[in-house]
Formats: C-alpha cells, structure tokens, sequence
C-alpha cells in the first residue's frame, strides 16, 4: 500500500540506556553525514557502524514524511524515546506500551500513537511491571490514538477478540473500532484506507450477531462474517476450515443431540 511505512527501532536488550545511546548517536551521524557525505568516507562521521544506507533511511524521518516506530514497554524507556523523539523533531510511533498509561498525558502532548496489545497485563517482565487491562482505555481517556495489534503475523484473526477486550475493560467501542481501522491508516499515512467513505478502497466486512440483543457486533465473539468484499469484489468465503466442518459436523452413526430440559 505504501513504502517506505516507517523506520523501525528497537531499545531492548541488556542495556537500555546503551541501546537508546545509539539510537540517538545514529541520528546524530544521520544529519552529519547528510551535511557532509563524503567526510563519511573518511571517517569523520561513523559512530554506529552504520552504512551509508542505513543512514539514508533517517532522512525521511528526520523530514517527518514517515515515523519512527520504537518497540518500548517500561515507563522510563517511554520517556527516553519522547526526549530523542522531541530533540530531532520526530514523528514518534510507540511499539508495545505496556506502561504507557504512566506516561500518558506526555504521550497525548506529543501526539504519539501507541500500538498496544490490550491482552498484555501481568508480570511477563520487568519491563510490564505496571502493565494494566485497562492500559488501551486509560490511554484514550487521555486523548493518545491506539492502536490495537496482536503482534503476530499469523494470528490477525485475534484482532477483532483483542479489540473487545480493551472495550469489555473500559475503551470505548468506538476507539476500539478506530483502533483496528482508520487509526492504523492515519498514523502510517495511508489515506485511501480505514473508512467507509467516498474515494476510498472499498475493502468491507459484513458481520451478523448470533445473540440478537448483542446487536451485530464484531467485538463479540458470537458475531460471525457473513460477507467479504476487497476492492469491492465479493470474495467467496469457502474455505478448507469450512468444508472440513461441513464434512464431518454430522457422519453417519452420529447420535442426535440430547434435547435440554426446559425450565419455567
């Protein structure tokens, strides 16, 4: 849909306060050897061992055309990244969060996204000490755009489940619908993308609730697809999980379900 989306960095390992040295010292090189590339090839600028390349890829950030994603879970290591993010003048795109509600009101005057997991809560590590369920609604509560990921490439599916978590523990269902479309697509610039609108691709999902005063909610679990369009073309919704339940929902010699007494 776009490239480049973002530069991605990350500030683990076993020394935070290292890792975020060289983050900072890259873009430091970055604007050198922008002012003066061929003193890059006399050494004068090269402090990370970073290649010519790699410091290309800092140009668009430090033009603000795209983000720089940092992966950031401690409340320290979130108020490290907004001091380097302030200081050059970056677009600051947080990966991770887990203590992000800590920090949130300085996340919200930075205008920083914070893409988040709500299901991360509990003593994982000591950099989610202080994680909490209610992270993804404290953090809209205090005006920071969230965004809702399951961090794993094959398993989008839980997308819809982890969004409906963080509404179940106070995210509005609003924010929570914003956080899995349009907010995804305004923070990475992909204008076409997120909304039902006019101008824009026509990639839509039609959902129906089997509990009927649950209305038809994708955030319940009960709530099924009904329907699929992308680019707004009708996509068959045939599949081998679906044929293989159609095949064996009933083999012969099965017995009939036990009908469930009734109460009154």
């Amino acid at each position: 849909m776009k490239a480049p989306l973002a530069l991605e960095a990350n500030v683990g390992g076993p020394s935070k306060a290292e890792a975020l040295d060289l983050l900072e010292a890259f873009f430091e090189d970055a604007i050198a050897y922008r002012k003066n590339p061929t003193g890059f090839d006399r050494g004068r600028v090269d402090t990370t061992d970073a290649t010519r390349r790699d410091l290309e890829a800092a140009f668009p950030v430090l033009d603000g055309k795209i983000p720089l994603v940092v992966e950031a879970n401690r409340a320290s290591d979130l108020e490290a990244v907004l001091r380097l993010a302030k200081r050059f003048g970056i677009r600051l795109v947080v990966s991770g969060g887990a203590e992000a509600w800590i920090v949130a009101d300085a996340l919200a005057a930075a205008k920083v996204a914070v893409i988040l997991n709500p299901l991360m809560y509990g003593l994982d590590s000591f950099d989610s000490m202080h994680a909490r369920r209610d992270n993804a609604a404290l953090l809209e509560k205090a005006g920071v755009r969230v965004l809702v990921s399951s961090f794993s490439a094959h398993n989008p599916r839980q997308l819809r489940i982890l969004a409906g978590n963080a509404v179940r523990e106070g995210m509005t269902h609003e924010g929570a619908l914003v956080a899995v479309t349009s907010g995804a697509s305004d923070t990475f610039g992909v204008a076409d993308h997120g909304r039902i609108a006019a101008g824009q691709v026509a990639n839509l999902v039609v959902w129906k609730g089997a509990v009927p005063e649950l209305r038809d909610d994708p955030f319940d679990p009960s709530t099924g697809v009904t329907a699929v369009f992308v680019r707004g073309k009708h996509v068959d919704l045939t599949s081998r999980q679906t044929e293989l339940r159609d095949r064996y929902r009933t083999l012969p010699g099965t017995p009939a379900p036990v009908a469930l007494p009734t109460t009154r």
